[in-house]
């Protein structure tokens, strides 16, 4: 255990602990937590970028890609769950529509620059097209590709279908949405399994 302590593994274990710890904190104090949160964040999520394939590059371009991933990838998750709770309560449901307009515009700007840091790292880390497609690293990154794929189908069904129609006033659309959200989170929990995969069991085509 001394050992582990001493290697970039420890290091992001403490930074996810104390992230995590003033995160919560901040939950319960007040306007003064909405700080404590932030950089609650920022130390969990920068805890992501110390292990892991990317950090072995020791490229400091990668780090910040993979970083800002992390930031927006954070954001879109978040949101997913109370924008689910207001959809499905029929008398918040102009609540529902307010937010999931106001992410769908912020969406618009990050969601390709999430898909260009991707391709860039994926294209690092693999290096060429035929790894991609004979190595077992390339395939679940394909396997995650694919997954990612589904759930930007989903996100666009949201915002160009269902947030558009309860705006209206179509209460059937807001259960349509609900009903999206719970399949994203499924879609979620897979692209984070084959995440953990590639990042602790599989390495790098040579």
């Amino acid at each position: 255990l001394a050992l582990l302590w001493s290697t970039p593994v420890g290091t992001a274990f403490a930074l996810r602990v104390m992230g995590l710890g003033l995160l919560i904190v901040g939950l319960f104090i007040g306007r003064l937590g909405v700080a404590l949160t932030l950089i609650g964040s920022a130390l969990t999520l920068w805890s992501f970028t110390l292990t892991g394939h990317i950090p072995t590059l020791d490229n400091p371009m990668l780090n910040a890609l993979l970083l800002f991933h992390l930031v927006a990838i954070s954001f879109w998750i978040g949101v997913l769950t109370p924008l689910r709770a207001l959809a499905s309560d029929a008398s918040k449901i102009a609540t529902a529509t307010a937010l999931g307009a106001r992410f769908g515009k912020r969406a618009a700007a990050f969601v390709p620059l999430l898909i260009i840091a991707g391709v860039f790292m994926t294209y690092t880390l693999v290096g060429s097209v035929s790894a991609l497609f004979r190595s077992s690293y390339g395939q679940a990154l394909l396997l995650k590709v694919l997954l990612v794929a589904g759930l930007l189908g989903l996100a666009a069904a949201n915002k160009l279908r269902f947030i558009p129609q309860m705006a209206k006033g179509d209460t059937a659309a807001a259960k349509h949405l609900a009903k999206s959200i719970s399949l994203e989170w499924i879609v979620i929990a897979a692209v984070l399994l084959t995440t953990a995969v590639l990042t602790s069991v599989l390495t790098l085509p040579n």
